[in-house]
């Protein structure tokens, strides 16, 4: 027989049963029948006991692993996603890069063609060629002789001038090579000639005589400038190079 003090300390008991001690009564046996569909009906748990409380158990695992898969899944498809555009974005920064190094290298390209060095007519053919192809920039041709100071220091010039003024020509021709009379090889060196689209813009004969001292290049462009012979005209990228 439970006692009150075990009511108590225990708290209530399933199947209770009570009987008095002085009467042989019918005993009193509580036992809710109603109590799973009770527990059931407000959501609880059924599984009751320990093997309840495992099975409950295992399938929140089962369920923590699903939501786990499908976040990795998730996770995944996202990645790919991201390396899909990174790499679509790599494309076209790689096409990027390569236009600009195409550009820069195009750049150089025309830098280098723009750098004329002095260069030498090796007969009136190519002097006429390089008259015609005076278009949209100034063409100096020395006339020189061999041997000369004075043409030596006209060629000095012209080689400093084609280093500060690339987009213009510098030629130089040897005075024999033209159809010219021996008067003229012998005392009309160093003769500069300027040409602008295939006309004489200038023509100094013996240019030596138009300095009181050492041609240099500084006095050239200032020459050039007093006879309205600017450097500051550009070429044209298509022009030939000769």
């Amino acid at each position: 027989m439970t006692t009150l003090e075990d009511k108590l300390l225990n708290g209530p008991t399933i199947n209770y049963c009570s009987s008095s001690e002085d009467e042989d009564t019918e005993v009193v046996c509580k036992n809710d029948s109603n109590s799973e569909t009770s527990a059931s009906n407000y959501g609880l748990s059924k599984n009751t006991g320990p093997k309840g409380v495992r099975q409950d158990y295992y399938e929140h695992l089962q369920l923590k692993k699903e939501e786990e898969k499908i976040k990795r899944d998730l996770l995944l498809d996202e990645a790919k996603k991201f390396n899909l555009t990174s790499s679509q974005n790599n494309k076209e920064s790689d096409s990027e890069d390569e236009l600009e190094r195409l550009r820069v290298k195009r750049l150089n390209q025309l830098r280098q063609k723009k750098f004329n060095s002095l260069k030498t007519l090796e007969d009136s053919g190519e002097y006429l060629t390089a008259i015609e192809n005076s278009r949209n920039c100034l063409t100096f041709i020395h006339i020189y002789k061999k041997n000369c100071d004075n043409c030596e220091d006209v060629d000095s010039a012209l080689e400093s001038l084609s280093i500060q003024y690339p987009n213009h020509k510098y030629f130089r021709i040897e005075s024999y090579l033209l159809p010219t009379s021996d008067k003229f090889r012998q005392n009309a060196c160093p003769t500069l000639q300027v040409y602008y689209n295939e006309s004489l813009v200038g023509n100094f004969i013996r240019f030596d005589n138009y300095f009181n001292d050492d041609i240099i290049p500084e006095k050239v462009i200032l020459f050039l400038k007093q006879h309205d012979i600017l450097l500051n005209t550009n070429i044209e990228e298509n022009d030939e190079e000769y």
